[in-house]
């Protein structure tokens, strides 16, 4: 594996691992490895990864340079690193892929940038206003609901310009508290249905057909108004779990005004 530094790379392979072993290619040897001091060199990895990747590369490497070729041991070190080797080239692929999206997408936001100016849009008021009619749409939040949007980790995807992080946030707490209520004011219309027709039996009192079929069609309001509320919950929980798998950001608490 050549020792020249990826900073340094002529542009045809930027990165500490070369892409060039593959399995129809002849059984690679010690150089196809990945060295010790590349680990640090992994873009992908955070400070956690590189430590138990160099330490069990390290353990590997003792093995290797510590036993006969052919032996057990060294079969065994050998083949856990070219594993390794493998495993960390496939995430360079990955980050390298993932890397060159967001550049795509930083330049896309640039030329429409560059469009909407030229054709005299003015973003920076309709971006305005959007966010103060969510501000003012959060701040119809009972202090009862700010507390339970509160306890909603709301973790950022990654990616996201300031911009759009601002908004993504305002408009996902507020769908979160919007479905808060909905599930609260559904409970509240079936309780009282049920009650409703409760006491009326208990007066002897049947439901005529029209007032079935009433009570049936607000049954039905209340029933998919409460099942459209869970389902809104469990996704945004959903989705905020998944961006905290994939290293998003701990959104701060809200700030409630008035």
């Amino acid at each position: 594996m050549s020792d020249e530094d990826p900073s340094e790379s002529n542009g045809v392979n930027p990165w500490p691992i070369s892409p060039d072993f593959c399995p129809y290619k002849p059984f690679p040897s010690l150089s196809d490895l990945v060295r010790l001091d590349q680990i640090t060199r992994f873009p992908q990895l955070n400070p956690q990864e590189m430590k138990m990747y160099q330490d069990r590369a390290t353990v590997l490497w003792n093995l290797i340079n510590n036993s006969k070729e052919g032996t057990e041991p060294y079969i065994y070190a050998f083949t856990e690193l070219l594993g390794l080797s493998l495993l960390l080239w496939e995430g360079i692929k990955k980050f390298q892929k993932y890397e060159y999206g967001v550049w795509v997408r930083a330049r896309k936001h640039e030329a429409e940038e560059k469009r909407l100016h030229e054709l005299g849009i003015q973003r920076g008021n309709d971006y305005g206003n959007s966010m103060r009619k969510l501000e003012y749409e959060l701040l119809d939040f009972s202090k009862e609901l700010r507390l339970q949007v509160d306890a909603f980790q709301l973790y950022l995807p990654v990616g996201m310009n300031e911009n759009e992080a601002d908004r993504w946030i305002m408009e996902t707490r507020l769908k979160y508290g919007n479905a808060i209520r909905e599930k609260k004011a559904s409970q509240q219309l079936l309780d009282r249905l049920a009650m409703a027709r409760v006491n009326r039996q208990k007066a002897g009192s049947v439901l005529k057909p029209n007032e079935l079929k009433d009570y049936e069609s607000k049954m039905k309001k209340g029933n998919d108004g409460y099942s459209h509320a869970v389902m809104t919950l469990f996704n945004l929980r959903m989705q905020s779990e998944e961006d905290n798998m994939k290293r998003g950001t701990l959104c701060s608490g809200q700030v409630w005004f008035g």
